[in-house]
């Protein structure tokens, strides 16, 4: 059994890592905000265009703050990483 210390995390790995799990949601939101403004200008009605414009809205500030939370929690994990130890994981070879 080995035994391994995370001890830095590269901040641009995480926030690439977090903008690709910010995406798939986005995309999803952004379908949805697409259709319910369809609907709300196919059938006027004002508050479907208003819900769908903001579903489309929605996964822009979805993605900056996945990527700012995620490099902000990565800077403060190196920091305290190094004071306190890192991550310990063990790995079990077969």
């Amino acid at each position: 059994m080995k035994r391994i210390e995370i001890k830095k995390l590269d901040v641009k790995s995480v926030f690439k890592v977090l903008i690709y799990f910010a995406l798939i949601p986005g995309v999803i939101m952004v379908l949805i905000g697409c259709i319910a403004t369809f609907i709300g200008f196919i059938t006027q009605e004002s508050m479907a265009i208003f819900i769908g414009v903001g579903y489309m809205l929605m996964p822009i500030l979805l993605v900056v703050f996945y990527g700012a939370f995620g490099s902000l929690f990565a800077l403060l994990y190196n920091g305290l990483s190094n004071k306190f130890g890192g991550l310990e994981l063990f790995i079990e070879d077969k």
